[in-house]
């Protein structure tokens, strides 16, 4: 498969709902368009199991789109969405031969993926996606070396997949962030110390707050926003009045991506406390606009110009001091977009018509 699959079909659990549906997945979206863009001859077909909540297909930037509608419901329940899924495979495959399957995350969807290629003797490739790594999944998580290969995300993730499976993914493979994004251009920043990201208990916002706490005495006009939603906003919220810090703290909210980049280019320093990543794209969206970056040794983290790793509040307060007081410096991206798109083509390009062979 020299000149890269003919009918690609991509297997996720999740996908936009709509255009404007910018925070759904937001990685896998920038990378399903640039790789339609670069590849106007390729057909490419969504196959998302659980949301949007619907069952309608409908189009996304020109590519067809077919929800499932499981909605992450329990048994039985979701057999409904996986016998949907079988009849829009089936569908798809005699409207046009599917020539490779592209599933995401460790699970459900790479099951179904694998078992379908099975059936077609067509290729399927893995892209290990999050936390489901961390756990080995006996039925869901079986991978057949034959017919699969996987991808990881970062050497991070992919240690914690060796250690769950006992073995290493075929091949990294970052997300990417558009170079039209551009670099940070604020000369007067009116945020200085920035996080993105749900608000989950995996993200540790906790910390964030008690940061800001340890750097309030030294910088009492310390601007501070927190960009997300999630279940932990009101133990936040109560948090940051317990530390005497809400003055300092605007909660933000679940934005846009694109609001998201507007407000990292008003900002000096991300913070991203989080205990686990298996990448990191606002991360990678803050050293590629020339953020600051503190955070812990996960995903795609590493020590470099303006990017400082800590574990605990009083090292993190200490990191996003020096960084609030180092001038504004020029940094090259180091995870472009269409890296992640040459080197997904490439691997879809080295396929044989069965299986990956010697790759």
């Amino acid at each position: 498969m020299a000149d890269g699959p003919h009918h690609l079909l991509l297997i996720t659990p999740g996908f936009p709902a709509a255009e404007a549906d910018t925070a759904c997945i937001p990685a896998l979206q920038l990378y399903v368009r640039a790789l339609a863009q670069q590849q106007p001859g390729w057909r490419i077909s969504l196959l998302p199991l659980h949301y949007p909540y619907r069952t309608t297909p409908y189009r996304w930037h020109g590519l067809e789109v077919l929800p499932c509608g499981g909605a992450n419901r329990r048994q039985p329940w979701r057999w409904l969405a996986w016998l949907r899924a079988v009849q829009r495979l089936r569908a798809l495959q005699r409207r046009q031969p599917i020539t490779l399957i592209h599933s995401f995350w460790l699970g459900e969807c790479s099951r179904l993926g694998e078992w379908w290629a099975g059936r077609l003797a067509i290729p399927h490739l893995l892209t290990l996606m999050g936390q489901e790594v961390c756990r080995r999944q006996p039925w869901l998580g079986r991978i057949d070396r034959r017919r699969s290969r996987v991808v990881a995300l970062s050497a991070f993730q992919d240690e914690w997949f060796a250690r769950s499976y006992g073995r290493h993914a075929d091949q990294l493979i970052p997300w990417g962030v558009p170079e039209a994004e551009g670099r940070h251009s604020v000369t007067e920043p009116e945020i200085d110390l920035l996080g993105v990201g749900a608000l989950s208990a995996v993200k540790e916002y906790a910390l964030f707050l008690e940061v800001v706490a340890e750097l309030l005495p030294a910088h009492p006009q310390l601007r501070c926003l927190l960009v997300g939603e999630g279940p932990q906003r009101p133990l936040l919220e109560r948090r940051a009045e317990q530390l005497g810090i809400s003055a300092a703290v605007t909660f933000a909210g679940g934005v846009p991506r694109e609001q998201v980049i507007a407000l990292m280019r008003r900002a000096r320093v991300l913070l991203h406390p989080a205990r686990f990543e298996s990448f990191g794209l606002a991360m990678a969206e803050a050293q590629a606009l020339g953020l600051g970056v503190v955070s812990r040794a996960v995903g795609i983290a590493a020590v470099g110009p303006g990017w400082e790793l800590a574990e605990e509040p009083r090292a993190m307060a200490a990191a996003v001091g020096r960084l609030l007081a180092r001038p504004a410096a020029e940094v090259a991206p180091r995870f472009p977009l269409a890296a992640t798109v040459a080197a997904y083509r490439q691997l879809y390009g080295a396929s044989g018509r069965s299986g990956w062979g010697g790759v």
